[in-house]
């Protein structure tokens, strides 16, 4: 007889086979297992940039800095988006994104220098490169830079160092 609801009702032989589910908000088990992207505060837990890389279209490679000549620097920043689509998701084509950057001091309180580029239309399987100018600060600094959706929202982000070093 179940059997028979659930062939006239296949959503309920569904919900009885899936036993966990994902859970943006705090949502703790009986045994006090912690899930979700946030906390109860709506407080990004550790595991939000995570599942934001995974998710994202395209991935920041590594910013390379040149020596300082008359107190300028140039970062070049190397991105590519993802592919192929049986292997690798996301991926489809990116069109007006931007990188935005910025160089502020180490607790973030100053701002030295920020940019937007925008970005050409991005196909699967495809990369890009530009160049940061800026005026290197006396001050140590930190560089972010950020990819944009055409929406406003931040795609992916890293920070570096003075150094180029990414900072986890």
């Amino acid at each position: 007889m179940n059997l028979m609801k659930n062939i006239m009702c296949p959503g309920l032989l569904i919900l009885g086979i899936c036993g966990m589910t994902w859970s943006y908000q705090d949502y703790r088990t009986l045994s006090n297992f912690v899930m979700g992207l946030v906390d109860f505060n709506r407080n990004r837990r550790g595991s939000w940039e995570v599942l934001r890389e995974e998710y994202a279209p395209v991935l920041i490679d590594f910013l390379i800095l040149s020596p300082i000549a008359d107190d300028k620097r140039t970062a070049t920043v190397t991105l590519h988006t993802r592919s192929p689509i049986d292997v690798d998701m996301p991926a489809y084509t990116l069109r007006d994104y931007s990188l935005h950057w910025q160089v502020t001091s180490l607790d973030g309180n100053t701002t030295f220098a920020k940019g937007d580029i925008p970005l050409p239309k991005l196909t699967p399987a495809s990369q890009w490169s530009g160049n940061i100018e800026f005026t290197s600060p006396t001050a140590q600094y930190i560089i972010f830079v950020s990819i944009i959706r055409p929406t406003g929202y931040c795609v992916i982000e890293h920070s570096y160092s003075a150094k180029g070093e990414l900072i986890p």
